[in-house]
């Protein structure tokens, strides 16, 4: 969704742009098919516009030009090709457009060229410490505001943990991971920094 557009909308408002009745609108509130919220004291109804386009492209109602969602672009560091298929895999949605790199050069390089709203880098690569590449990148890409969100299949002393942001990396999960929670938290942290 464009930065300018609501964050809310009206039964109506949703109606008009699904093209159905604003009592249609409100059913497929109440059985949990659109999400929102009711305001307090009247109990009208603010519908999600994230809810309702993704729920307008679900269903292949046509999402005005102003509404479509710029993906969010994801870069994956990793030196292990079966990583980058199971991140693709994951993050299939349309939401996500995923890159990949396997070593810190090409990273670099696709941070300067992609701009991505988040890199995914795997701090224990052969060739460099991962830590390096992050700071690097926070370093040398200029105007870049993105999420560097570190993994590690090592074992990561609490001491190196808490020191992670030194480097420029906003959050570190340790290897293995489970997949569903991870996109979850992702999608969540994508969607508070960029909307």
């Amino acid at each position: 969704m464009a930065k300018d557009q609501p964050k809310t909308i009206t039964t109506t408002g949703a109606a008009r742009l699904c093209g159905v009745s604003h009592m249609t609108i409100i059913k497929w509130f109440e059985s949990g098919l659109i999400q929102g919220y009711r305001l307090p004291g009247s109990g009208d109804r603010r519908i999600l516009m994230t809810s309702l386009i993704e729920f307008m492209q679900k269903n292949n109602i046509p999402v005005p030009d102003e509404f479509h969602r710029e993906k969010y672009r994801i870069l994956v560091v990793d030196d292990d090709e079966r990583i980058h298929r199971i991140f693709k895999a994951s993050f299939s949605s349309e939401k996500f457009e995923i890159n990949c790199a396997s070593d810190g050069y090409t990273a670099g390089l696709l941070t300067q060229k992609i701009r991505p709203h988040l890199i995914i880098l795997d701090i224990s690569l052969p060739d460099i410490d991962g830590r390096k590449i992050a700071s690097s990148i926070r370093e040398n890409i200029e105007g870049w505001e993105g999420i560097i969100f570190a993994i590690s299949g090592i074992n990561i002393s609490s001491v190196d943990e808490r020191e992670m942001n030194k480097y420029g990396i906003d959050y570190f999960e340790k290897k293995p991971l489970d997949m569903k929670k991870f996109v979850e938290k992702v999608e969540k942290l994508l969607e508070e920094k960029f909307g």
